[in-house]
């Protein structure tokens, strides 16, 4: 797995229950902000909210793309 997701956005890994989960997250900073999970739907991947995540995040959200 790169570092980095083609859209240049941070890959990082949870391991839950004996399997490793990829997710990205933007906005970490905004420590009073809601907090957004997207899930995608069938044959995408995190990579799909690209542009959405940037976007919430400058409007002070902490944003979750989960594989």
């Amino acid at each position: 797995m790169p570092a980095v997701s083609p859209s240049g956005i941070s890959n990082q890994l949870w391991s839950w229950r004996g399997f490793d989960v990829r997710y990205q997250c933007v906005g970490t900073e905004n420590k009073d902000g809601p907090a957004v999970i997207f899930v995608h739907g069938l044959f995408v991947n995190a990579d799909h909210w690209r542009q959405n995540l940037p976007a919430m995040a400058e409007a002070g959200m902490r944003c979750y793309a989960i594989d």
